[in-house]
Formats: C-alpha cells, sequence, structure tokens
C-alpha cells in the first residue's frame, strides 16, 4: 500500500509500484493507466473522457488528484484536468465528461470517487461513486461510464494504475532494473532482445493467436507502456491461417528477422516454422516480407524456433514432432545455412524422459540460449500449459560438438516451477536479456497468477510477461530460484560508491532506521526514496537519513542497504538494523 498525501488529507493507492507525493494544495498529478489496455490512459478529448494511446499532448492525460469535492475524508479524491484547471471528471448520466465546477453540491457529488483496491487486481486501484456506490468508473467501448459491475471484464474495465505524473520517466534509460511484474499483461512466450540501439524489442504471443504485436522501450519496465505494433496478421485462408505462436525477433546480418509457428486456416495446430525478413533500421517503422517456410528435416507439427551463434556458426534450435516417438514434442539443433535454412541433419538433444515432462502432454519446447561460463544453457518447457508447466535445462560445454547429442546434459529436475508462496503457477517459455551495462543476466517468461483454470488452458489467456535476475551458482550454472510474487521487483542497481557515515556522528536516541524521511515510520515511501538516492536522482532531506540508510551499519549506504529496507517492509525481516 502506497500512502499518497495530499493537501489536506491522507489517502491510500493499492498500487505498490509509485510513490505520489503532495503538490501543495492543488493536490497530485497522476496518470491513469488502463489495466487490461496498458498502453492507454485516461484523457480528455474536447471535453468528452476516454482511454487512448499516444496521447497528443500530453497533458490530456494529465490529471490532479484532489481531496474529495463532497467528501475530502481518507480515500475520497475529486479528479481535475491538468491543462484545464478548476475542470472535473464528472458523471451525468451515467457517462463522463469534463465540466467545471459550477460549486453546486450535486456537481461536487458527481465529482467525487473513492479510490479502493482494484477490482481485477488489488494491486492496481478502482474508482468508486461517491453518491452511487455500487457503480464505478470504467471504460466501454473506450469511453468511461459509471457502471455496475458484474463480470470478469467489468472489473478489468474498472481498474486502473495510478501512475506519478511528477515522477522520473519511466522509459528513461539507466542501469538499473526496477520492474512490476507482471510487466506485460497477457502475452505468453515472451521474447526480449536488448539491441546496440539500446532499446528492448519484444514479441510475443496474443491471446487470440491470429497477429505479430512488436514493442521496444529503452527499459524493461517500459515495454508495460509501450504501444504495441502489428507488423503482421494470419491469412484468411491457407497456410499461415491458424494459430499464430511464439514469436522471436532477430537481428542478423544487418537485417531483423522474426521466427515463428503458424497453423492452417483447414487446421490451427497443423503447425509449421515460417520467418518475415525486415532490412529496415527500426523495425517498428520498417516493411516486413513473408520470406515462407522454414523447412526441417520432416514435415509434422513444428514449433519454437530460436537461434544462436557460436564460434562463427548459426544454430536453429527447436521443438518437433516425431510419429515415430512417443511425445508431443523433442528438442532439435541444426546448423544454419543463413537466417532461412538449415543445412545438414537435424539432431534430438531432449525429449520428455522425466515424469515432471510428461504431466498432461509430453511436451518438451520453447527452448532458450544462455551462453556462460564456458557452457552453453538451453532452457525449455515441459507438460502441459496450465500449473504443471515448468522448466528444465540442458548444458553443454562450449567447446563440444553442439550436434551430438552426447554433448547435452539434462539436469534431472525443474529448474523452474510453480510457486504456492508466490502465487505464480505455470511458469516458462522464457527468454534471455541483460541489464543495460550487460552485467546482470535477466530471465523474461510467462507465468499465471491463479493455479486453477477452467477449460483447455492454451485458452486461458491470463499468461502473463514476467522478469527476475538470473543468479550463478559457485559452479558456474544458473540459478533461476523461484518464480517471484507480483508486485515491485528490483532486479539490478548497479554499484555505488559507498556514502561513508561521519565516525564522529552521535546515534539520535529518538532514531528509527528505516525512517529515511523523517515521518517517524518505515515504509514504501521510504523504499523509494532510498532507491532514488542511489540512482543519483535525489538526496534525502531530512536531519538523520544517513543514520537511519545505515541498515547493516557497516557505515556505508548502498544497494545492500537497499535490499535490506525492502526485505523488511515485505516482512522478511523482523528488525531494523539488521547485521548478518
Amino acid at each position: 500500500m502506497v500512502t499518497i498525501l495530499l493537501a489536506t488529507s491522507v489517502y491510500y493507492s493499492s498500487n505498490s509500484s509509485i510513490t505520489l507525493a503532495s503538490t501543495g494544495v492543488d493536490g497530485v498529478k497522476a496518470k491513469l493507466q488502463s489495466y487490461n489496455y496498458s498502453h492507454m490512459y485516461v484523457r480528455n478529448a474536447n471535453f468528452d473522457v476516454r482511454i487512448d494511446d499516444n496521447v497528443t499532448p500530453e497533458t490530456d492525460s494529465q490529471w490532479v488528484l484532489v481531496p474529495g469535492l463532497a467528501n475530502s475524508k481518507e480515500g475520497y479524491v475529486s479528479i481535475q484536468s491538468a491543462n484545464h484547471p478548476g475542470y472535473y471528471l464528472r458523471h451525468w448520466d451515467y457517462d463522463f465528461r469534463l465540466e467545471k465546477n459550477d460549486g453546486t453540491a450535486i456537481f461536487a457529488e458527481d465529482a467525487t470517487f473513492k479510490m479502493v483496491p482494484g477490482l481485477a487486481d488489488p494491486s492496481y486501484t478502482s474508482f468508486q461513486s461517491y453518491n452511487y456506490p455500487t457503480r464505478y468508473i470504467r471504460h466501454y467501448n473506450y469511453l468511461l461510464r459509471l457502471d455496475e459491475i458484474v463480470t470478469n471484464l467489468d472489473r478489468e474495465d474498472a481498474t486502473f494504475r495510478v501512475i506519478d505524473g511528477s515522477s522520473v520517466d519511466p522509459d528513461k534509460p539507466d542501469d538499473s532494473v526496477i520492474v512490476t511484474n507482471p510487466v506485460v499483461r497477457r502475452r505468453a512466450d515472451p521474447w526480449v532482445y536488448r539491441h546496440t540501439d539500446g532499446y528492448y524489442y519484444m514479441t510475443a504471443s496474443v491471446p487470440e493467436y491470429d497477429r505479430i504485436e512488436l514493442r521496444r522501450a529503452k527499459t524493461l519496465q517500459g515495454l508495460s507502456t509501450a504501444t504495441p505494433k502489428t507488423i503482421w496478421r494470419r491469412h484468411s485462408s491457407g497456410i499461415m491461417g491458424g494459430h499464430i505462436w511464439a514469436p522471436e525477433i532477430h537481428f542478423i546480418d544487418g537485417k531483423w528477422y522474426i521466427y515463428f509457428s503458424a497453423g492452417t486456416s483447414a487446421n490451427y495446430f497443423d503447425i509449421r516454422l515460417y520467418v518475415l525478413e525486415c532490412p529496415d533500421s527500426n523495425p517498428l517503422t520498417g516493411s516486413w516480407v513473408e520470406k515462407g517456410q522454414l523447412k526441417t528435416n520432416w514435415e509434422s507439427f513444428t514449433l519454437d524456433a530460436t537461434t544462436f551463434e557460436h564460434n562463427g556458426t548459426r544454430y536453429l534450435v527447436w521443438a518437433q514432432k516425431d510419429p515415430k516417438i512417443a511425445s508431443n514434442s523433442n528438442i532439435y539443433i541444426a546448423k544454419m545455412n543463413g537466417p532461412l535454412a538449415i543445412t545438414g541433419s537435424q539432431v534430438m538433444i531432449a525429449s520428455p524422459q522425466y515424469s515432471w515432462e510428461k504431466v498432461g502432454y509430453a511436451v518438451n519446447e520453447g527452448p532458450a540460449v544462455l551462453k556462460k561460463n564456458g557452457k552453453i544453457f538451453i532452457t525449455f518447457s515441459a507438460s502441459a500449459t496450465d500449473s504443471n508447466y515448468c522448466m528444465g535445462l540442458l548444458t553443454a560445454s562450449d567447446t563440444a560438438n553442439l550436434l551430438d547429442p552426447k554433448s547435452w546434459y539434462k539436469s534431472p529436475n525443474p529448474v523452474f516451477q510453480s510457486n504456492t508462496s508466490t502465487g505464480q503457477y505455470g511458469p516458462g517459455h522464457n527468454s534471455f536479456t541483460t541489464s543495460p551495462d550487460g552485467k546482470v543476466d535477466i530471465m523474461v517468461y510467462h507465468a499465471r497468477n491463479y493455479r486453477d483454470i477452467t477449460g483447455e488452458p492454451l485458452y486461458d489467456p491470463n499468461r502473463h510477461t514476467r522478469a527476475q535476475i538470473v543468479n550463478w551458482n559457485a559452479d558456474g550454472t544458473p540459478d533461476f530460484g523461484i518464480p517471484v510474487a507480483d508486485g515491485t521487483n528490483v532486479i539490478y542497481i548497479p554499484p555505488q560508491t559507498p556514502t561513508p557515515i561521519p565516525t564522529n556522528s552521535a546515534t539520535p536516541n529518538d532514531l528509527i532506521y528505516g525512517d529515511i524521511n523523517g515521518d517517524n515510520s518505515v515504509n514504501s515511501t521510504d523504499l523509494t526514496i532510498l532507491e532514488r538516492y542511489l540512482l543519483g536522482r535525489t538526496v534525502p532531506t531530512s536531519p538523520n537519513w544517513r543514520q537511519a540508510s545505515d541498515l547493516n551499519l557497516d557505515g556505508n549506504i548502498n544497494s545492500t542497504d537497499f535490499t535490506i529496507l525492502k526485505r523488511y517492509i515485505l516482512g522478511r525481516i523482523k528488525a531494523l538494523p539488521w547485521v548478518n
């Protein structure tokens, strides 16, 4: 829970990814991001109110949250336009308008709302009407309405993220990596590639399985609000007219390529591999050309192609059905003759052999390659796409013959799987990227935040894109840990030059460790202030902030103190200071 400080009262937002600071009597500047259309924001358009992307001017999507006109008690706000001061969101006949405050009691009531935990996700916010408490602000056909909420879709339409309008640009590049999981909702099989131009490029399977979207941002978190560009749609008939799965964007020899899996209009599951090519420097604005099927040694169910280069040779790795083997799919590797074809024989390097690979379906799919520490690691996903979905690991020496099945060792247990304590289920089909400075490896994957699914899991749309750090064991193997819980995830803050604490500084008797802003409490506001200090964006102003920030009593303020404070706020450390 994040405290929002207004001029006369304290309000609360359930969104833990932001901290809104007081801006004085005029209230708090904010943007309202749609929950189920994350690239869209609430905006005024000629005094009508709707959700839109690419809002121009941007001030049309900026609002000032002030104490409720009809009720200024805790939790109530009115939503004033940033570029039309004195004009507020006001419902009239259950429609919304941007109207000037006429000073009447009915206007005040129509323009007052209670901020409550998000109806679709309690980490977000919903706005309950003051005078019609059974109704909430929601979007419908992109227009804002005041409706009673009945269905799951209603709840999603009535849920928003309140973003601090005075905060640092979330897409401003720096070497730190801090995300709010899920990063992108309803995008499965996520592939994220960081290019030399400083952008993260992302492709993924959309729930409709009917198109290929591409988005980019200077930060991982920026992908959450980046506008997706549809660069290709499935055919209306024939090949490439069925399910479209798992697109991956790669940059090879000066051109962009997207490898994807597609069925036919006659049989959506008659899946094969296909390739798109773009010669332009910006793949979002460039022209994409179909380059046809990427043929393997035989025709069968074929999917999830990825490619990598090693010692001057390019390889393709993918999943395919072998009619002679009692499994749904196995993992294969072959050399490539350029970016559009394989050459020579394909070699099977993994097939489902352990019980955890065969729950629901006997599956090895979704390979992703990570090269490090003299090894080549390939993660893959196994079992059905419900809570049993999990990840396995193949390992080979980087000096081995990668086309020899004996070069590959399969770990006998899953390396990443569902976790009830963090509420994450069916994690898998991942990709790997890095922090901007290349010093930290990051895994991007999908998972649901609930276990039980009605119907075929493949058609449950709520596999969300998430990101977390890849740690490394002493023997040079990756440690993926467990899937982290929803919410803010500090993946990486670059090491800072430690700030020494003067040795002659006496510790005040009333010092509260972790209370960096001096308000006599320790909460996420202090965490945000410490984060911004470590990133060089601000310096705390409370008298004893240096002593309050040295949480392990080592005489320095650095990322270790940040981690300790975060763990304390999450309840994993019971008292401060903490000295291990």
